[in-house]
């Protein structure tokens, strides 16, 4: 897994990966501002991301969609206002309740990549920009 962030522990205060690694992303997050208005900003640039032109031929509209470690939910934004089933799960709690109030029609979720809570077969595309690859299963 690609880490962005290097985990330093405190002899006097341990924190598991897992904590460390939400309350970095949090925090990093909060930073910029998580407001409707800059997820529907930076959405609305993924079109023109070469991310994008490198998977927008594997998308369907019937394909279930699992946008790991979503981040400011701005691909999960955009795949749904396209007509795609789309889930972003991200490890940030706070990030995740952000973007349930800000977007409660689409599916966000709290969880972590490394244990994810669903089942094979669910999604027919997965993607994470940072720590995965695109997988297509067909």
């Amino acid at each position: 897994m690609m880490k962005d962030y290097i985990l330093v522990k405190d002899s006097e205060e341990s924190m598991s990966e897992t904590g460390f690694v939400a309350d970095f992303w949090t925090q990093r997050w909060q930073e910029i501002g998580m407001k409707a208005e800059v997820v529907l900003s930076s959405a609305s640039r993924v079109p023109l991301a070469q991310e994008y032109k490198l998977m927008s031929r594997l998308l369907r509209e019937s394909s279930r969609i699992l946008d790991g470690a979503c981040g400011f939910g701005d691909w999960t934004v955009f795949l749904s206002n396209k007509g795609n089933n789309v889930t972003g799960i991200d490890i940030s709690e706070p990030v995740i309740n952000s973007l349930k109030n800000n977007f409660p029609r689409l599916d966000f979720r709290v969880a972590d990549l490394r244990a994810m809570p669903f089942r094979d077969e669910e999604f027919g595309v997965v993607f994470s920009w940072g720590p995965l690859n695109i997988l297509r299963k067909d």
